[in-house]
C-alpha cells in the first residue's frame, strides 16, 4: 500500500513491512478520518444569537435544550486536557536485549503490561546535535542498523532530513511492522539538492504512535520499539572514495544527539475577535471565541499538539421524552476551520459519563470518526448527532445522569492516520485550525399529540396560555391546562367558526400540555393565511387563542 502521491525527495522510500505479530484486522479498532462536510450539518439555530444572520427554528422542535454557552459571560467548567504534558522522554542508551552491537539508542521503555516497549500516543525524537555538512559531496549515503517492532500501519519509525534555518523536514523513509528480532541494515539515498541548501543539515529518527494498541495495553505482538545503531552519513559520489561526513555508534555517549517528547502546551483558550490568516465575515469573530494557539490575535497550531477543550458537565436526567425511543443528542456550535491537508491535524468529540461528577467513565470519542476539513472557511450552526447512551462507543452505561463533551485537536502527521492519508509527509507544516463558538447541546423531536409539560403544576381553570410563535409559519405550538381529570378538546376554528382541524379529543388528567398545530385542515390540505382560533373545551369552562398564519 503506497501513499497515492509520493514526492522526490520529500518521499523516497516507504517500507510496509507486516511480518510476525500485526495483525490488519486491528484496523477496526482505529478511528476513520473523514471531511466534516460528510458527517456535519449547516441547518437552522436551535438557539437566537445575537449578529447571527440565522434565525432559531421554530420551538416546537426543541424538546430541551442540555447546554448552550456563547462565551461571552462565564466560562467557568471549560478546562483543558494537554495529552502531551507529562510523557516521558524515551530515546535512551542501552545495552543488552534491546541493542544491536555494544551500546545503542532504544526508544522504549521497561515494565509496560506487556513488556518492554512504548505506549499509546507517543511522539519521540531523536534528532543530531552536531554539524553534517554535505557541501560539494555528492550521493550521500544514510546507512545504520535498526530494529522495529510496532503495530503494522499505524505506529511508524520516520527518518527526516532538513537544511540549517528550515522550519520544515523532509521524509527520507517510513517504517512500520515487526522487522524481526535481529537488527538490520538500512540504506538511504540523500538527493543531492540536500548538499545545496544552507549548511548544515539535520537527521531526525521519529516515532509516533496512535491511540490503541502498543505494549502498555495488548499483548497479540511484541511491540519493543525501535532502536538504532551505527549511524553514519557517508558520500559515495565526491569525493573521491567516499568520505565519512557523520558517524557514531553510540559507545562514547550521546552528546551527538539530542532528544525530545514534545510538548506544544495546552493551547485553547478564550480570545476575543481573533484574527484569521483569511479575514472571513463570521459575525462570531467580533465576540469571545475559543481558539487553539499559543498567544493572543492570530496564531498557528504547532507540531504535535494533542489538546482537548472540555465543556463543563451537562445533566441529561429526564431529558429524554417518554415519547420517542431515541436518545440521541444534536451537538450544534459555530466554527472557523483551516484544515489543509498537508498539516494532517484533525479534530474529533469525545464524551464522558458519571453519576456524581465525581468518578467518571474513561473518555470515548462520541462518533467514532476523526475530522479533516479543507479551505479556511466560516460556518456557521454546523450540527452532529450522538448517542451518549451508546455504550459499546461511549463506555456510558443508559440512565447515566451526567456527560462532559471534548473537543480534541490532534497533529496525526507521526502517526498512521497522516502517514496513509497519501500526502507527501513533510514534518513542519503548521494551521489555525478550528475556532469554536456557540455551542450547544439539545434533545430534538417534533411534538406529535399532546405532550405533558414536566415540573408545571396544573391550573386552576381551563385556558389555552400561549401560542408560539404568533405569528407563524408553518406551525405554531399551543400551550394549554387541563385543571381537573376528564375530557377535553382542543380545536382550531377560523373567523367564520367553522371547525378547521382537531388537534386533542380524548380524556386527560389535570396538568399543563402543549400540542402543535401544523398549519393544515382535518384532511391534510394547507390552510391559506389568515387569522385562526385556537379553542380548548374541558370540565369547568372554555378558552381560545388567536393565531396568525402568514405565508
Amino acid at each position: 500500500m503506497l501513499p497515492k502521491r509520493p514526492s522526490f525527495p520529500i518521499l523516497l522510500s516507504i517500507f510496509f513491512l507486516g511480518i510476525a505479530g500485526a495483525s490488519p484486522a486491528l484496523a477496526v479498532d482505529k478511528t476513520p478520518v473523514v471531511p466534516m462536510s460528510d458527517h456535519f450539518q449547516e441547518e437552522a439555530p436551535l438557539i437566537d444569537v445575537p449578529g447571527r444572520f440565522s434565525v432559531a427554528a421554530a420551538e416546537t422542535t426543541i424538546r430541551h435544550k442540555v447546554f448552550f454557552s456563547d462565551l461571552d459571560g462565564s466560562t467557568a467548567g471549560w478546562d483543558v486536557i494537554n495529552f502531551r504534558a507529562g510523557q516521558p522522554v524515551a530515546w535512551n542508551i542501552v545495552s543488552g536485549a534491546h541493542a544491536c552491537v555494544g551500546s545503542s539508542w532504544w526508544m522504549g521503555q521497561t515494565g509496560f503490561t506487556y513488556g518492554d516497549g512504548y505506549d499509546n500516543n507517543w511522539i519521540q525524537s531523536l534528532t543530531t546535535n552536531v554539524p553534517i555538512d554535505l557541501a560539494g559531496t555528492t550521493n550521500n549515503k544514510l546507512n545504520f542498523k535498526m530494529r522495529l517492532q510496532t503495530e503494522y500501519t499505524w505506529d511508524w519509525g520516520i527518518v527526516l532530513i532538513r537544511g540549517s534555518g528550515s522550519a520544515l523536514w523532509d521524509t527520507l523513509a517510513t517504517y512500520t511492522g515487526n522487522f524481526g528480532a535481529s537488527c538490520v541494515n538500512q540504506s538511504l539515498s540523500i538527493p543531492d539538492s540536500f548538499t545545496t541548501v544552507a549548511q548544515p543539515v539535520a537527521i531526525q529518527f521519529l516515532f509516533g504512535s496512535d491511540l490503541t494498541i502498543s505494549t502498555a495495553d495488548d499483548n497479540a505482538a511484541p511491540y519493543t520499539g525501535w532502536t538504532l545503531d551505527d549511524i553514519e552519513v557517508k558520500a559515495q559520489g565526491n569525493p573521491p572514495g567516499g568520505a565519512v561526513r557523520f558517524f557514531d555508534d553510540m559507545e562514547s555517549g550521546s552528546a551527538k544527539w539530542v532528544t525530545s517528547s514534545p510538548d506544544p502546551g495546552s493551547l485553547w483558550h478564550v480570545e476575543n475577535s481573533p484574527t484569521t490568516s483569511n479575514p472571513a465575515s463570521c459575525f462570531f469573530l467580533s465576540t469571545d471565541v475559543f481558539v487553539p494557539f499559543d498567544g493572543f490575535g492570530f496564531g498557528i497550531v504547532p507540531n504535535y499538539a494533542d489538546a482537548m477543550l472540555t465543556t463543563p458537565p451537562m445533566n441529561i436526567e429526564g431529558v429524554f421524552s417518554p415519547a420517542t425511543a431515541t436518545t440521541v443528542l444534536k451537538l450544534q456550535f459555530d466554527d472557523w476551520e483551516n484544515f489543509p491537508a498537508e498539516t494532517f491535524l484533525r479534530w474529533s468529540l469525545w464524551i464522558r459519563g458519571s453519576d456524581d461528577q465525581v468518578t467518571w467513565t474513561s473518555w470515548h470519542n462520541a462518533t467514532g470518526f476523526s475530522y479533516e476539513g479543507g479551505n479556511p472557511q466560516c460556518k456557521e450552526v454546523v450540527s452532529v448527532n450522538f448517542n451518549p447512551y451508546n455504550t459499546v462507543q461511549t463506555g456510558i452505561l443508559a440512565g447515566t445522569p451526567w456527560i462532559q463533551l471534548g473537543f480534541r485537536l490532534r497533529d496525526e502527521k507521526a502517526s498512521g492516520q497522516g502517514i496513509l492519508d497519501g500526502s507527501p509527509l513533510s514534518i513542519g507544516y503548521n494551521t489555525e485550525g478550528i475556532y469554536f463558538d456557540n455551542v450547544g447541546v439539545f434533545y430534538v423531536y417534533t411534538i406529535a399529540g399532546a405532550e405533558a409539560i414536566g415540573g408545571v403544576p396544573a391550573g386552576n381553570k381551563v385556558a389555552i396560555r400561549r401560542a408560539y410563535p404568533n405569528p407563524f409559519n408553518p406551525s405554531t405550538t399551543i400551550e394549554f391546562s387541563v385543571p381537573k381529570q376528564g375530557p377535553a378538546v382542543v380545536r382550531i376554528v377560523d373567523l367564520r367558526g367553522r371547525q378547521v382541524a382537531t388537534l386533542v379529543d380524548g380524556s386527560m388528567p389535570a396538568g399543563e400540555y402543549r400540542v402543535r398545530w401544523d398549519g393544515r385542515d382535518g384532511s391534510g390540505r394547507d390552510v391559506s393565511s389568515g387569522v385562526y382560533f385556537a379553542m380548548i373545551q374541558s370540565a369547568g369552562g372554555r378558552d381560545a387563542v388567536r393565531l396568525t398564519l402568514l405565508k
